[in-house]
């Protein structure tokens, strides 16, 4: 299956990175105090800043930071370098455990037969065990509420 220009092949991993990437963004721009014209101040377009920012993106910009706009970010924003800006400080681990679910769920959606692996291999380890077993909870009572919901209609 091709994937278009505008559409990634994991998209909840996808959205999770670069949600994250602009949750860091803004954190440092309101930590700075900085205005989306002081970070542009080389030229650079106020809108896309703030649209980086704000993690939204468009068709023109399916990538949430255009590549000419990442070592302006860094300077302006005060980052270490690149790496940073888009996975933060190397010692910060809170995002590895949320990324490995959305991997493996984008991974899972792909075909049966990986959702089947996956599971199989998985369902070994405890914690995701645990994990499973709370989304699935979740899922059965999201489900009884609309069955019970549509039998009362």
């Amino acid at each position: 299956m091709a994937v278009s220009e505008t559409e990634t092949k994991y998209p909840l991993t996808t959205d999770f990175i670069y949600s994250v990437c602009a949750k860091r963004l803004k954190e440092r721009k309101m930590a700075l105090r900085m205005t989306d014209a002081e970070i542009v101040a080389g030229g650079y377009d106020r809108k896309v800043v703030n649209r980086i920012i704000n993690g939204t993106r468009t068709r023109n910009n399916p990538f949430l930071v255009p590549p000419a706009y990442v070592r302006p970010l860094v300077a302006a924003l005060r980052f270490e370098s690149d790496c940073e800006l888009y996975w933060g400080a190397t010692d910060d681990e809170s995002f590895v455990e949320p990324l490995f679910f959305k991997l493996v769920s984008d991974i899972q959606d792909e075909s049966d037969e990986n959702a089947d692996i996956i599971k199989r291999v998985l369902l070994d380890d405890v914690h995701y065990a645990k994990v499973f077993q709370t989304r699935l909870k979740h899922y059965c009572c999201n489900l009884l509420y609309v069955v019970t919901s549509l039998i009362g209609e």
